[in-house]
């Protein structure tokens, strides 16, 4: 399925995923500096911890690291997709692709704003 749309509003809609995408990570961040926080805790000392540092050092912080690389993915493919569009008079955007990527990045916030301590 192709849509005819002109060049502001899809500039209009990657500004808009753009900033999904940055809240998503900026989400991310956060629960990874409380995550930190709890695993650098000297304070918190048995085994049942350890077990937990270890659970959230091997399982959770690789999540929370490939989340970040596929936002940083996502914009980096904005910006060459910005590129080619700013070259063309007027276009057809895929708009099934579009809203997918939309998707995917509220997905991505919503993930990392539940997993938020904050």
């Amino acid at each position: 399925m192709t849509l005819e749309i002109k060049n502001a509003n899809a500039a209009a809609q990657l500004t808009e995923i753009a900033g999904v995408l940055l809240q998503a990570a900026a989400d991310i961040e956060a629960t990874r500096t409380a995550v930190n926080a709890f695993i650098n805790s000297p304070d918190l000392v048995s085994r049942t911890y350890d077990s937990i540092r270890a659970q959230y050092t091997n399982l959770h912080m690789p999540v929370l690291q490939g989340m970040l690389w596929y936002i940083d993915e996502m914009l980096a493919d904005q910006d060459t997709y910005r590129s080619q569009m700013t070259t063309l008079k007027g276009c057809h955007l895929n708009e099934a692709a579009l809203l997918t990527q939309l998707s995917t990045a509220k997905t991505l916030d919503n993930i990392a704003k539940q997993a938020s301590p904050c």
